[in-house]
């Protein structure tokens, strides 16, 4: 059977779409190859009389030949979409993908409702402003919605001087995109198939987060860093029978309650740094058993690092860094077979580095200073064979440093510390 082209109003409609836009390379400059994200001009493959469902980023329908899927992500997209745009006739869409495009602080058209069929939406770091529209909640089947908004002013990684933005001037301010209580109310009551809801930077402090407790039961993504919210999230969110990913971090007067250790199994990624926790650390832990991440960096936790830390037989990543813990650093978590990063700075922890530590084989960073640790370092840091980083500077340790059995880490510290220095590094900050 002949496989159906793509209606030709269709295709017009896509056309007349790249026409109202500008290309410019540096529009999607925060897709970066060196974290698997690359940026190309997907519409110089549009061309008149040419079928639409074989143009990049297009995906049609195999019965039909009707436009179901377009992904624009990262496209050097650069302009605005107003309500009457041609985008808006495409009504079959079921997924839209405008990430990381630049569309010069415009707002997000109440347009974007209106597409019924539509389960995958994705507007992030796409310079977005103004409220999200609340029709945004009518889409009753959408199953995926992402509006993250990547505050230039907080990256680290970037050098911004390497690009010449000429829509990113000193007096033009960062785009703000807020979500009203309203809004988040008919959302949570709308999105009865939802899985995925990213929602990062975008300004909620007038909502109510207690209306998240409302979302369906098939939510297996939650993130809300950076939204400045306030009020309280109960521990019922960790009582979602799908969750997988919860990040609530950076929201600094955000109440988050701990679940009891009857918390869900299937959370791998647990994000509440910067927020304030209530409840048991150690009994909150024996009930994430399925966790790669944990990050409670800046939380104010007081006493002792939970030995049930070393119940976490899946964790990958443990951000611990910038509270007040103390004691000694607990020997479980020698048990962490899987762990890649490791972060306790910023704290009092005293004592010596765990003498045995065998099964942390896989160790890329340790992170240790400004500590009160003492003693030698013991054998197993030098035999570690990935490690890039070690950080142990600002502590009372002693001794010598020995030679790195593979190759030498990438970043070392160890200034302010009472070590004799055996051999050179190839690259290191001592």
């Amino acid at each position: 059977m002949k496989k159906p082209t793509c209606s030709h109003k269709e295709g017009q409609a896509l056309l007349q779409f790249k026409q109202t836009l500008f290309i410019h390379n540096t529009a999607s400059f925060l897709c970066n190859q060196d974290y698997g994200i690359t940026s190309f001009l997907k519409t110089d493959s549009w061309k008149e009389d040419t079928d639409c469902c074989l143009w990049d980023g297009v995906s049609c329908d195999r019965d039909t030949g009707h436009v179901i899927g377009l992904d624009l992500s990262c496209s050097w997209l650069y302009g605005t979409i107003p309500s009457n745009s041609s985008l808006f006739f495409l009504q079959h869409l079921k997924m839209l993908n405008l990430a990381f495009n630049n569309f010069r602080q415009s707002n997000i058209s109440h347009k974007f409702g209106q597409f019924p069929r539509l389960t995958h939406l994705n507007l992030s770091s796409s310079y977005f402003s103004g409220q999200v529209p609340s029709e945004i909640s009518h889409h009753s089947k959408l199953v995926s919605l992402h509006l993250s908004i990547l505050h230039l002013s907080k990256l680290v990684s970037f050098d911004l001087s390497r690009f010449s933005l000429p829509f990113l001037s000193d007096q033009e301010p960062f785009p703000e995109l807020k979500l009203e209580t309203t809004t988040l109310k008919w959302l949570a009551q709308n999105f009865s198939e939802v899985k995925e809801l990213f929602l990062d930077g975008i300004d909620m402090f007038s909502v109510d987060p207690g209306y998240f407790m409302n979302l369906s039961s098939s939510l297996t993504s939650l993130s809300l860093d950076d939204c400045g919210l306030n009020g309280t999230i109960s521990e019922r969110i960790f009582q979602f029978p799908n969750l997988k990913l919860l990040k609530l971090g950076n929201n600094p007067v955000l109440v988050v309650y701990l679940p009891m250790s009857n918390g869900t199994n299937t959370l791998e990624i647990l994000d509440l740094k910067q927020t304030v926790l209530i409840g048991e650390l150690s009994d909150s832990i024996r009930g994430l058993k399925s966790l790669k991440s944990l990050n409670l960096a800046s939380c104010d936790l007081n006493g002792s690092i939970p030995t049930s830390m070393g119940n976490l037989s899946q964790i990958v990543v443990l951000e611990l860094s910038d509270n007040n813990f103390g004691g000694w650093i607990p020997e479980s978590l020698a048990n962490l077979t899987q762990l890649q990063h490791l972060d306790l700075s910023y704290k009092e922890l005293e004592g010596t580095i765990p003498p045995h530590a065998d099964g942390l084989s896989k160790l890329v960073s340790i992170c240790l200073p400004s500590n009160l640790l003492n003693g030698t370092i013991p054998p197993w840091v030098f035999k570690l064979p990935s490690l890039k980083l070690l950080s142990l500077a600002n502590n009372r340790l002693m001794g010598h440093i020995s030679k790195f059995q593979s190759k030498s880490p990438s970043i070392i510290y160890f200034k302010n510390n009472m070590l004799q220095v055996i051999f050179q590094a190839q690259s290191s900050n001592l």
